[in-house]
């Protein structure tokens, strides 16, 4: 503050008067300040912008003592100031207990830098470490499920900056407040021993609980699914009593369930999952696994015997875990292993071992693994396709493909035919293109050639026999 001073006059930029931004009445400021404040219609400012502010103090103007009126001060020297570059801190963050999990919601912090995504994090208590949950995939959702959280978890959200280039610090905002869902008084505990059905009934799952009998006491039970345990679960109906059929299920599908017991206060919190499945596993596993030994330049071919009731098959390779199924739901009795460098590279003359299993629905009713069967790819080339042979005059022109295979052609062997019969050709040159023109032509008019690929494993299959036309 400046004695005597009875106004203030803050200018930003430099002391002109299109410069002015605002005035503060000194007698009635309860400090000396003025917030600067960000608005797109009127005052915009931006990140990444520096803006410099001078004041000036003024005295009140008197007609009857103009002598000792001394007008305004000098400007003040020059304070440099930036809004912050992070976006702004998510509001009204709540979370609510519900049989689908927990539900937390928020609403749009205030900031210059604009919010691109929002990140929520969990904890198990209000000042223990939050761990990263989920991210949203824009700024218009402003709410998120929690299917695994409890009356026991805390939560925060921040806004994210997505824009590129920018410091590491200027992404996200400082965290919300922490919240934590609260159960309402007087309803009733969660119920215990929630149990789902596996395979006992075709086209059902059963699901069933203790009855909760403590006091407050509850008037009917709500049963959720989902088809991941930490995935969502969406109510499928209430009953009164301590079983509930699902019959919208598909057999050998793997289901989730939970429980709550609720009255006329509101629910508990959920149980927890109980997974289930409908229909019966198969017993028998398929026999007279096979797998080719070399026979394929660029797969493997696995074969097996049908089993009965079976609906499809589940093909392993190189062990019998989760990660090393290779293909499922497979439908027929034989499955080729293709080459592919990206997604599935196989190392030519490698040898892999191969398992089945059957399946009557999905991968709850699996049966029992085959025996194992082991094979590999050849290391020669593809066989020569699409050989064309045109004549030009005395000459003729051939042009030609190759199958894929995972080890490629480093060249290829150009046959002639000489005479009569099948077997009566020539090796006349060896190129590494796809293409050969042949000019020595003069005693050998029947225009009749054969292609095959080599590498250093050996002769790929060679193409048929083509003439020209």
């Amino acid at each position: 503050a400046v004695a005597g001073a009875d106004a203030y006059t803050i200018y930003r930029a430099s002391v002109q008067a299109d410069n002015l931004i605002a005035t503060v009445d000194a007698t009635t400021a309860a400090t000396m300040q003025y917030d600067d404040v960000h608005d797109a219609a009127g005052n915009e400012l931006k990140v990444e912008k520096s803006y410099s502010y001078r004041v000036v103090a003024c005295g009140e103007e008197d007609e009857e003592d103009e002598e000792n009126y001394c007008g305004c001060s000098d400007p003040s020297s020059v304070a440099v100031g930036s809004v912050s570059c992070r976006p702004g801190t998510p509001k009204n963050v709540s979370a609510a207990l519900t049989g689908e999990g927990v539900v937390i919601s928020w609403s749009m912090g205030t900031a210059v830098a604009e919010t691109d995504k929002f990140e929520i994090y969990r904890s198990t208590s209000r000042t223990g470490t939050y761990v990263f949950l989920h991210r949203t995939g824009d700024a218009q959702t402003l709410g998120y499920t929690d299917g695994t959280g409890t009356s026991s978890h805390w939560y925060h959200v921040r806004a994210l900056r997505t824009t590129l280039n920018i410091d590491e610090e200027c992404k996200r905002s400082d965290p919300s407040t922490a919240v934590s869902p609260e159960l309402p008084s007087g309803v009733p505990s969660t119920p215990s021993n929630v149990q789902a059905t596996r395979g006992t009934h075709g086209g059902k799952i059963v699901i069933s609980w203790n009855a909760v009998t403590s006091n407050p006491k509850p008037t009917r039970y709500e049963v959720f699914r989902s088809e991941s345990q930490n995935g969502t679960y969406i109510m499928l109906g209430s009953t009164t009593g301590t079983t509930y059929e699902d019959t919208a299920v598909s057999e050998g599908e793997y289901y989730w369930y939970r429980v709550q017991a609720c009255n006329e206060n509101g629910c508990s919190a959920p149980s927890s999952a109980s997974r289930g499945y409908a229909g019966t596993a198969l017993t028998a596993a398929p026999s007279n696994v096979t797998a080719s030994k070399g026979s394929y330049p660029d797969r493997i071919r696995v074969t097996w015997n049908a089993v009965n009731n079976a609906t499809s098959y589940w093909v392993y390779r190189d062990g019998q875990d989760e990660d090393d199924v290779l293909q499922d739901y497979v439908v027929g009795t034989e499955y080729a292993d293709i080459h592919d460098a990206d997604v599935n590279p196989l190392v030519a003359g490698q040898s892999y071992t191969y398992y089945v299993r059957a399946t009557g629905g999905g991968e709850a009713c699996l049966g029992a693994f085959s025996s194992g069967a082991t094979g590999h790819a050849s290391c020669k080339p593809g066989q020569v396709v699409s050989l064309q042979v045109t004549k030009n005059g005395v000459e003729y022109k051939l042009t030609w493909d190759v199958e894929p295979s995972i080890s490629p052609a480093t060249s290829y062997r150009v046959f002639r035919k000489i005479g009569v019969g099948p077997d009566v050709f020539e090796h006349i040159a060896t190129v590494t293109v796809k293409e050969y023109t042949d000019e020595d032509t003069a005693d050998t008019p029947l225009g009749c050639y054969y292609v095959q690929a080599r590498n250093a494993c050996g002769d790929g299959v060679p193409s048929g026999e083509v003439c020209a036309d």
